[in-house]
């Protein structure tokens, strides 16, 4: 791949992750609060399911949302801000461990609140924008959450490992298809994500450029009209100045002179003035009023060729 093109897409790439950051920070805040509202009213499900822990279950629920308001609050800091992909993996893992512990608490694999963790799953990679390497760390965490409070749950509370094998083994199979629907689905939507605003990117540079390009011509219009400007000065400044004195000479010293050199003197004076009649005429007006063409540039008018010829000593003998 050329260097320019792999810098072009460095670039991009870089625009992309500083874009990525600000919505992924405001999806964070969006996620919590949606934790913060599902996580205590699961208290109602303890009350149905197991009334016995509803008490200490809701504590649970309470202590998980008060960590999910700190997280609200601290992403948004500086030092939140430059760790938010760190908080983005500790965002999922609250509710994972405080479900896990629940079922380790109740009935191990048998607990019906592995669903819990597919909501997680499922919920998270929707809300937070998760890239391939986030969406695998977060199932790792989920999975490693479910398969030790399973594990302690047969250790500490001595469970037979008969009767919750083909439990577990089923759980785990539906935790895992959702893990890799996640995946997939991270993957396809980050690149998804990254191609739109690679285009909008494109777009947005070429516009710059485009403005760019129109403000060299904008600048360059005005150097020409300036040019021009002082052409036609130029032009009419030194005319004036030999056409003045021609015309005293013509008007008070003509009768001092031959026929020959008033001949010379006139045709002095009528080439000046011709000189001067075509200079006004390719610069009738203003330069900052001049046509423009294009959206740049000028038209200057053209000096038409027809017309009297330049007057010489040749036609003045033969009109004579």
């Amino acid at each position: 791949m050329p260097t320019d093109l792999i810098e072009k897409s460095e670039a991009i790439r870089q625009a992309f992750v500083e874009h990525e950051r600000s919505v992924r920070i405001q999806n964070y805040r969006i996620a919590c609060i949606l934790a913060l509202v599902f996580m205590p009213a699961g208290a109602a499900l303890d009350f149905l399911v197991y009334p016995e822990n509803t008490a200490h279950f809701f504590l649970l629920r309470l202590l998980c949302s008060s960590l999910l308001l700190f997280i609200w609050w601290f992403v948004k800091s500086p030092l939140g801000s430059a760790h938010y992909r760190l908080l983005g993996l500790i965002l999922p893992a609250l509710p994972s461990f405080f479900i896990s512990w629940m079922i380790f608490e109740t009935e191990g694999p048998s607990s019906p609140y592995y669903a819990g963790l597919n909501l997680v799953l499922l919920g998270a990679a929707l809300v937070l924008r998760w890239t391939l390497r986030d969406s695998v760390m977060v199932f790792l965490e989920v999975m490693g959450m479910y398969l030790a409070a399973c594990v302690l749950h047969r250790i500490m509370r001595a469970a037979p490992a008969s009767s919750d094998i083909g439990t577990f083994f089923n759980n785990a199979y539906f935790l895992t298809v959702t893990g890799v629907f996640v995946i997939i689905g991270s993957l396809f939507y980050d690149r998804l994500r990254f191609r739109e605003f690679a285009l909008n990117y494109e777009l947005e540079s070429n516009k710059k450029k485009l403005e760019e390009s129109n403000r060299k011509l904008t600048e360059l219009d005005q150097v020409k009209s300036r040019f021009f400007a002082n052409i036609s000065h130029e032009l009419r400044t030194p005319l004036t100045l030999l056409l003045a004195p021609l015309e005293n000479l013509l008007h008070r010293l003509a009768r001092s002179f031959d026929e020959e050199a008033r001949q010379m003197l006139v045709i002095m004076q009528s080439n000046g003035m011709r000189s001067s009649a075509n200079s006004s005429r390719a610069w009738p007006v203003p330069p900052a009023k001049w046509p423009r063409t294009n959206g740049c540039g000028w038209k200057p008018t053209l000096i038409p060729r027809s017309g009297p010829s330049w007057p010489t000593a040749t036609n003045l003998r033969k009109s004579s």
